[in-house]
Order: structure tokens, then sequence, then C-alpha cells
């Protein structure tokens, strides 16, 4: 995509998806997500941006 808009969010119809580009000022786990209901729902999304590997924790 050239130049693409600058958005926050989307209004898609069903079954339909969205591409998105975002830039990394610094490497870091970021969370996405939408509405605070869908975040409770279990509905978000973590971005690991050149992040160093996970550490295995025993559970």
């Amino acid at each position: 995509m050239h130049d693409p808009p600058m958005r926050d969010g989307w209004n898609l119809p069903r079954d339909d998806s969205v591409e998105q580009r975002h830039r990394v000022d610094w490497p870091s786990a970021t969370l996405m997500q939408c509405h605070i209901s869908h975040l409770a729902a279990g509905m978000a999304l973590v971005f690991d941006e050149d992040a160093e590997p996970w550490v295995q924790v025993a559970v």
C-alpha cells in the first residue's frame, strides 16, 4: 500500500477483513483490542515485534 490513510478503527461487513500496517518504534509485545466487551471475551491480539524469545515458566 502506497501512502495509505491513517485510521484508528474500521467498520467492516460480515465475513470481511482488513489489512493493517504499523510502525514499530521500540521492540515490545503490544496488546491490540477493539472493545472492552470483546477483550473480556478473550478477543485480543498481541504483536511480539522483535522481542527476545519468551521464557518458559512452570505453571
